[in-house]
């Protein structure tokens, strides 16, 4: 009969301890403070999806609504810079869901911002949509079914037909049927 009520307290101490976790891994970060994106939680309509390295309070990845200006996004991770006019490398214009914002702060030119973009995997699992337009061999072998030499058949296709006005001009390429297509839809943004 011991046994019993020592399952039952051991169990009741698991549900305790996961409610805790719970509670604290969704609405707050480790220092306490709020998250402006969550991994793995879902892409917003409309909301654009960048990472921010270089030398940062808080580098990592963050998502906010578009149109934003670049200089508000590096804000969020280097509260202490207010004068963005002295960056140089690219324009403070609009950034977009995929850009990585590399921001160097200890160099003896002054502050410098590098606009990159994410790999192709990364946007994959960051639910970025893909522009097959812009994907070099390389990245369409990251993709589901597709190989080195299907990869260079895009390519070349791509290069002799021009750009893919939707994901269903895919079908052109030799090797690549409705079928394929439809497992591909998901990871592109023209469809």
């Amino acid at each position: 009969m011991k046994e019993r009520p020592m399952r039952f307290v051991l169990w009741l101490l698991a549900v305790v301890v996961i409610f805790l976790f719970v509670q604290k891994g969704h609405r707050i970060s480790q220092s306490g403070e709020p998250v402006a994106f969550l991994p793995g939680g879902s892409t917003q309509t409309g909301a654009v999806t960048i990472r921010i390295e270089g030398d940062l309070v808080k580098p990592g990845v963050y998502q906010f609504v578009y149109n934003e200006h670049a200089g508000t996004v590096i804000n969020m991770t280097v509260p202490f810079l207010s004068d963005y006019s002295c960056l140089k490398g690219v324009p403070l214009n609009n950034v977009y869901s995929g850009d990585v914002l590399r921001l160097k702060l200890h160099n003896s030119k002054g502050p410098e911002i590098t606009r990159l973009s994410m790999s192709v995997a990364e946007k994959m699992l960051l639910g970025i949509l893909l522009d097959p337009n812009k994907i070099t061999a390389e990245e369409w072998q990251q993709l589901p079914g597709i190989g080195p030499s299907l990869a260079r058949r895009i390519i070349v296709d791509r290069q002799i037909n021009g750009e893919f006005a939707t994901i269903e001009d895919l079908e052109r390429v030799p090797g690549i049927g409705a079928a394929k297509v439809k497992k591909l839809e998901r990871f592109f943004k023209c469809s």
